[in-house]
């Protein structure tokens, strides 16, 4: 019995994702809305333009709306503006992680999105489940972002 718990957690770590999956810099990344979407299973991806918002009201806002989603160890990079999140892992959802990435660019600021679901291991029905779990946050994120920037 012993083993089967063990065995139960070991498969189960294994499905979790962290931050460390996501990009740590945006010096290479793309914020082109090329390629934005569904770009692997339970990986969604999005850029938005923020018209008229600061890169520091657009952070903040974003952090409100990670709280208001349910995220938790909610970090802000110290020398980039980039934002990582965890989402917990439930009995029906599997754990996310989202990093929001930001950059200045001209009288607007560009938002990155990434929502990445776990696991790397695939049973019968998960892989619908973590496709719908990561686009469903993403949508909820953006929503809220752009709801509080307009209030």
């Amino acid at each position: 019995m012993r083993n089967c718990f063990l065995c139960f957690f070991v498969l189960f770590g294994l499905g979790c994702t962290s931050t460390s999956t996501l990009p740590q810099s945006i010096s290479a990344m793309d914020f082109s809305n090329d390629g934005g979407g569904l770009v692997d299973v339970g990986r969604y991806v999005g850029v938005i333009a923020l018209e008229g918002v600061s890169v520091e009201k657009a952070i903040e806002s974003s952090l409100d709306s990670l709280s208001s989603c349910g995220f938790y160890d909610i970090s802000q990079d110290a020398n980039e503006p980039i934002v990582f999140a965890v989402y917990p892992s439930t009995a029906y959802h599997f754990n996310m992680v989202v990093g929001l990435y930001f950059k200045p660019n001209m009288e607007e600021t560009l938002l990155k999105v990434i929502v990445q679901a776990s696991t790397p291991l695939s049973f019968p029905g998960t892989t619908g489940t973590r496709v719908y779990d990561s686009m469903r946050i993403y949508k909820r994120l953006v929503e809220g972002i752009t709801d509080d920037l307009s209030d």
